[in-house]
């Protein structure tokens, strides 16, 4: 049993838009999935930068099992997020207490 993967990372430390396909190949052809987030699929999506482990069991005709494969595999990101402060009275100075993080400044932060 091997596999092979592709990665698309996140576009920014604080967005899930990353992704992990995994291609098995080998032995009975029947496989179950089983990722460290809960996952039960070849393709997980929806990913934050960070690393994911897999299990990939193979069975046979019956149900009875084969072989496994387990490894990790890592989503990077793409653009560090910053903070933004909210400029709610429009002088240029936020407020230490209103925040978000964010790869690109939003309307109304500085």
């Amino acid at each position: 049993l091997t596999a092979t993967h592709t990665v698309q990372n996140s576009s920014c430390d604080n967005i899930a838009d990353g992704s992990i396909k995994i291609m098995p190949a080998g032995s009975t052809g029947n496989y179950d999935f089983q990722w460290s987030n809960g996952v039960t699929t070849e393709d997980n999506t929806g990913l934050l930068p960070g690393t994911y482990s897999f299990t990939i069991t193979s069975r046979d005709q019956f149900g009875n099992m084969v072989e496994t494969l387990s490894g990790n595999i890592i989503v990077l990101s793409d653009a560090n997020a910053t903070v933004w402060f909210v400029d709610a009275d429009g002088d240029g100075f936020g407020y230490q207490t209103n925040y978000v993080w964010a790869c690109e400044q939003p309307d109304g932060y500085v």
